[in-house]
């Protein structure tokens, strides 16, 4: 069990592990027992012993919710998650990079075309030359979401970024795989029609330039 401070409660979101037999776990935690949390990465050994964690917080009296993570072959982690970066905004996408310390190597954030909508991070996946891949879901008007997915290189800058809207309404990205010529797939929900009616299955195949 993991609680920093014991006296608020933790969620955890996400799970990986490498090929070393190391354990990565995000979620979230409070260390001021004052009803907000930070996004929180957490490393173990083969053996389940806490080697290392570290918080992430922009600003204070917002919660920060880490949900997704995944390593490199060089023991660099990568976590995904929602971030308050002011009070009088909505959440953003933050996705960080640690090397193997958990020691920060970059952070990069993703927003839609207005800072007071929401963007919620859904899915991380690395190909094999190191480069990492977001999908998000994000809000460029209020009242609809869209696909927006990414390519960073190691370095932590954007290569491309695409992004998939059918009708202006509510699309939904849920779940993301790369295959080995570095063709990028997404799938999730759409909906067609303006206002009320039914979601369809919506997938999308990017190659390797987006």
């Amino acid at each position: 069990a993991f609680d920093s401070a014991g006296t608020s409660d933790g969620e955890a979101y996400d799970i990986y592990a490498d090929n070393n037999g190391n354990v990565f776990v995000t979620g979230m935690i409070s260390q001021l027992n004052n009803g907000y949390y930070d996004m929180a990465t957490i490393k173990l050994d083969a053996k389940g012993n806490i080697v290392d964690w570290h918080y992430y917080g922009q600003v204070t009296n917002a919660t920060d919710i880490g949900t997704n993570i995944i390593a490199d072959n060089n023991g660099n982690i990568f976590s995904a998650g929602n971030s308050f970066s002011g009070l009088t905004n909505g959440q953003e996408v933050l996705i960080i990079k640690y090397n193997s310390s958990l020691d920060t190597v970059w952070t990069v954030h993703v927003n839609g075309t207005n800072n007071s909508l929401n963007e919620f991070a859904i899915d991380l996946d690395l190909d094999d030359d190191e480069n990492l891949y977001a999908l998000c879901r994000i809000q460029n008007s209020s009242g609809g979401t869209d696909y927006a997915t990414l390519k960073l290189n190691p370095n932590g800058e954007i290569l491309w970024r695409t992004e998939f809207n059918e009708n202006n309404g509510q699309d939904i990205p849920e779940d993301m795989v790369i295959d080995e010529n570095g063709n990028v797939f997404v799938t999730g929900r759409t909906r067609r029609a303006t206002g009320s009616g039914y979601n369809d299955f919506a997938i999308v195949k990017y190659n390797n330039a987006g």
